[in-house]
C-alpha cells in the first residue's frame, strides 16, 4: 500500500477511535455527575478533543500508526459489542 494511503487511513482510524473514546469517557462522566450534566455540549467537545488528539498521535507514530490505530479500532469495536450485549440484557 502506498505511503500516503497508509497515512490517510491511519489518520481516519485515529479520528474514529479518538472520537469514540472521548464519547465513552463523556458517558462515564455523565453517570458520575448525574442529570445536571450538560450532555450536548460536552459530547461535542469530548468527541472533537479525542479525535484531534488521536490524529496528532497518529502523525507522531509515523509508520507504526496504521497498525496501532487498526488494533485500537478492533479493541474498541469488541468493547462496544460486549457493552451493548451486557447493557441490553
Amino acid at each position: 500500500m502506498a505511503k500516503v494511503t497508509r497515512a490517510r487511513l491511519a489518520t481516519f482510524l485515529a479520528g474514529v477511535v479518538g472520537g469514540s473514546v472521548g464519547m465513552l469517557l463523556n458517558y462515564g462522566v455523565f453517570h458520575l455527575v448525574g442529570p445536571g450534566y450538560p450532555v450536548g455540549p460536552s459530547t461535542f467537545v469530548a468527541f472533537a478533543v479525542g479525535a484531534f488528539a488521536a490524529m496528532h498521535l497518529s502523525d507522531r507514530l509515523g509508520k507504526r500508526a496504521l497498525r496501532v490505530m487498526a488494533l485500537s479500532a478492533g479493541v474498541l469495536l469488541a468493547f462496544s459489542l460486549v457493552a451493548a450485549l451486557v447493557l441490553s440484557g
